[in-house]
């Protein structure tokens, strides 16, 4: 089991001397690097801390007991380039054993304990794994593979392990990122070493990261959010991550602890999230006000309005940022870029956006997947002419700013007149009594679409009808509004499509 110290919040401050842009440097010049390197610049420095249980390790511990890890794994046969599924909630287990994959060169595919057994299984069977490294108490299917389950609790990490890191290139897969598949079947997005760390280098400088940040890890860490800030986004930089579970009641409720006691001060997450700290806030013994340095917010749209009352509630910026897990930052807010009413952010200088015929954003930069693993033809089409199509529709204005418009999917087609959602859901929103609304087009009969809005009231909204009728052209208002209680949303604040159409029906029905 890993060390339990006395003092979470004893975070000793280093000068790191720049390790992240020399890493990119070697890497663009063909050279190699080895995280070993890394581990010995920052030797007592913690690394990541797990808030609730009182744990902490430095980037010492994580090199041993990644080190032990590595020799048990090599054990089984595995080698560079094999596939190894990590399957862990948000603890330091996972910290340990990502370093111990990534260390031998094999591939982490990360999987979430609360995925579904068919995902999970289409997941193994795709990636042919070689090994399951797992936390305690979960089950998994292994759908007749050949694959080795091992139970992180049964690892005895005191013993001494001498192991050689392979050095990492360019172009070695650092990670297999399996996507949410709100609309489908997830794919998963092969994440190059050379271009991921590019990526995070480029985003932390212009952010300011260094030794003394401390990353407020509650995004699940089988998201590309959740692993980037828990592993080698504070790894290059000498910095460290406070881990909770993925954010839920219990999170919400101690956030004041985890930024007062626990010395988080960089909060990563959705706008979800935000809104539950705001509810929360009143019942906070501590002052944290201005105790947090910025909030790193995406994943889904952020409404200016909870933007402006946790900025004044919190005493902390909230820098908005753009992306995929396929084409990684594509623009984004620092605390020098100034904020432009409904942008996600400025285009960085190395990456290149145009704007289809069709309103599609289009992609070309260094940082850009190159294609999904085993999936051939859903990489060819995620491509046109060598740009990449992120499937959102946007425009971009003189300065570089980035506005978006919704998922090019989801715009409705109601007889010929191409309608975005967003346009319908912008006026539910301002009705006092909604919570929460989605807006989706629904096939019918005459090779058309029928507008169905879906909204979660605080009250009766008895003048809802009534309302939109006054304020929506005859194009846009919705042939249903379904009152539910909640929309179905994922843990990143992305509606799921196909669990609308089930309300619809039921809906119908009743």
């Amino acid at each position: 089991m890993v060390q339990v110290r006395e003092q979470v919040a004893m975070w000793q401050i280093i000068q790191p001397d720049e390790p992240a842009r020399e890493i990119v440097r070697r890497l663009k010049d063909g050279a190699v690097f080895s995280p070993k390197q890394i581990f010995d610049i920052h030797g007592d420095h913690v690394l990541a801390v797990d808030f609730f249980s009182g744990v902490q390790l430095t980037y010492r511990d994580v090199d041993r007991m990644s080190s032990v890890v590595c020799s048990k794994i090599n054990m089984l046969g595995a080698v560079a380039g094999d596939r190894i599924v990590l399957a862990f909630g948000n603890t330091l287990e996972f910290v340990i054993s990502y370093f111990a994959v990534l260390r031998q060169g094999m591939i982490a595919v990360p999987v979430d304990p609360d995925w579904s057994p068919e995902k999970v299984d289409q997941i193994l069977e795709q990636t042919e794994t070689r090994i399951i490294l797992h936390q305690a108490g979960i089950s998994i299917s292994k759908a007749g593979l050949n694959s080795e389950m091992i139970e992180y609790r049964n690892l005895i990490l005191n013993e001494p392990a001498d192991v050689l890191d392979v050095t990492l290139e360019a172009n070695n897969p650092v990670a297999i990122l399996y996507t949410s598949g709100t609309t489908g079947s997830s794919k998963g997005a092969v994440i190059k070493c050379g271009r991921f760390i590019e990526n995070i280098v480029d985003y932390g400088l212009d952010l300011g990261v260094g030794a003394g940040t401390r990353f407020i890890v509650s995004m699940p860490m089988s998201h590309i959010d959740g692993w980037t800030y828990s592993t080698l986004q504070p790894f290059l930089f000498g910095a460290g991550a406070v881990i909770t579970p993925p954010f839920n009641a219990q999170v919400a409720a101690t956030f004041d602890r985890v930024v007062a006691d626990g010395g988080g001060n960089v909060f990563v997450c959705v706008p979800a999230m935000l809104s539950g700290l705001l509810r929360m806030k009143p019942r906070y013994r501590k002052n944290i006000h201005g105790r947090l340095d910025f909030v790193i917010c995406g994943s889904s749209r952020l409404d200016e309005s909870l933007k402006d009352a946790f900025e004044s509630a919190f005493g902390a910026p909230i820098l908005e940022n753009y992306g995929s897990t396929e084409a990684l930052l594509v623009a984004y807010y620092t605390k020098d870029v100034p904020f432009r009413s409904g942008s996600v952010g400025r285009i960085p200088a190395k990456c290149t956006v145009r704007i289809g015929d069709d309103g599609e954003i289009m992609i070309r930069s260094p940082y850009i997947f190159d294609g999904y693993y085993k999936n051939p033809d859903r990489t060819a089409a995620a491509f046109r002419d060598g740009w990449y199509l992120i499937g959102d529709i946007g425009t971009v204005d003189e300065d570089g700013y980035l506005f978006l418009g919704g998922r090019k999917g989801d715009v409705i087609n109601r007889g010929g007149i191409k309608i975005n959602p967003r346009d319908i859901d912008d006026v539910i929103a301002s009705h006092p009594c909604v919570v929460d609304s989605a807006t989706i087009g629904i096939e019918n009969e005459r090779a058309s679409q029928d507008v169905y809005s879906f909204v979660q009231l605080s009250g009766d909204a008895g003048d809802l009808d009534e309302y939109l009728m006054a304020r929506l052209s005859p194009e846009l208002r919705p042939l249903r509004v379904v009152r539910v209680p909640a929309l179905p949303r994922n843990h990143l604040g992305k509606i799921v499509r196909a669990e609308l159409l089930a309300l619809k029906i039921r809906f119908e029905h009743n």
